[in-house]
């Protein structure tokens, strides 16, 4: 979302439940509208932004302004890359190391759920429907060719 404050300032907001990214120009004319417009949140919802728990991150900005600008919001300075949500936020996308931390988080999430092995053979079954066949109830098989055909009676007439 697009926060249009005036022709010169404008900033963007990504948010997620109680999860905000406020992200801007680094000056001061962007700071004043950010914490006018928090500050205008916690007076119209009844609601606390904790400032404590938020963080400041710079992009090519001198480190004194993101000393003062942190000062101003009372909040802390942190750098990039950070993770948003568990995702890694400002790192290479294309590395393994970047996604390593969320294959790992998954495989401990899910490392307590243990199923059946009848249930297991079950949902990769409808995995492997799905993926070669397209759908739950199509039948496609592949090729040793890798082309899909599917599986019909064939009539041959010889002429």
């Amino acid at each position: 979302m697009s926060t249009k404050i005036s022709n010169e300032l404008k900033f963007h907001t990504l948010q997620f439940a109680d999860d905000t990214v406020i992200v801007g120009e680094g000056n001061w004319d962007n700071l004043w509208s950010i914490k006018t417009v928090l500050r205008s949140f916690e007076l119209v919802s009844g609601l606390k932004v904790n400032f404590f728990k938020s963080k400041l991150y710079g992009i090519n900005l001198e480190d004194n302004f993101l000393s003062a600008a942190s000062e101003f919001l009372h909040c802390g300075v942190d750098s990039i890359p950070f993770r948003f949500l568990g995702i890694p936020v400002g790192s290479n996308p294309r590395r393994k190391s970047t996604w390593q931390p969320v294959v790992d988080s998954m495989r401990k999430k899910l490392n307590g759920w243990k199923a059946p092995v009848c249930i297991l053979k079950e949902l990769e079954s409808i995995q492997r429907k799905f993926l070669w066949g397209g759908g739950l109830d199509t039948k496609i098989y592949v090729g040793l060719d890798g082309t899909p055909f599917a599986c019909r009676k064939i009539k041959v007439v010889w002429e």
